[in-house]
């Protein structure tokens, strides 16, 4: 599914295993489960209620939202990269961008988030990291913050009312 300016798919379940394109690209729908690519050239938005992605989401600006974001596949934006969850977050694999945001509820993180000059990850209440968070200034932040994996950066701040680090 392509254009070359909108592209516009919606549903109560949407499934791709396809490439759906264009300039501006907005998927949506109650259940979103991408295996293939969602690419818009500037923007790209992928939101739902619960969306799993083991794909790729890719733009100038990434959005993905929903009550719950599970990744697996890469979610990436050339400038913006953000990544919203009402509920939880679960990452296996890559979210990056120049300037890269995620943030939920609880935050559990296996693989790598990255930001070349901005990463922030937010747990409202937790964050768990056991892969790679890197970025220029990065910033990890939640109620209670358990890091057994790699948080680097040029300038790192890793704050919550509980850190636990054996990382």
């Amino acid at each position: 599914i392509s254009s070359t300016d909108n592209t516009t798919v919606s549903g109560d379940n949407v499934t791709n295993s396809g490439d759906i394109n264009g300039t501006n690209t907005s998927v949506s729908g109650s259940n979103v489960t991408n295996s293939g690519n969602i690419t818009g050239t500037d923007n790209t938005t992928v939101s739902g209620g619960n969306v799993t992605n083991s794909g790729n989401v890719t733009g100038g600006n990434t959005t993905v939202s929903g009550d719950n974001v599970t990744n697996s596949g890469n979610i990436s934006g050339s400038d913006n990269t953000t990544v919203n969850a009402t509920n939880n977050i679960t990452n296996s694999g890559d979210i990056n961008g120049t300037n890269t945001s995620v943030s939920g509820n609880n935050v559990t993180n296996d693989g790598n988030i990255t930001g070349t000059s901005n990463v922030s990850v937010n747990g409202t209440n937790n964050v768990t990291n056991a892969g790679n968070i890197t970025g220029g200034n990065t910033s990890v932040s939640g109620n209670n913050v358990t890091n057994t994996g790699n948080v680097t950066g040029t300038d790192t701040t890793v704050s919550g009312g509980n850190v636990t680090n054996s990382g």
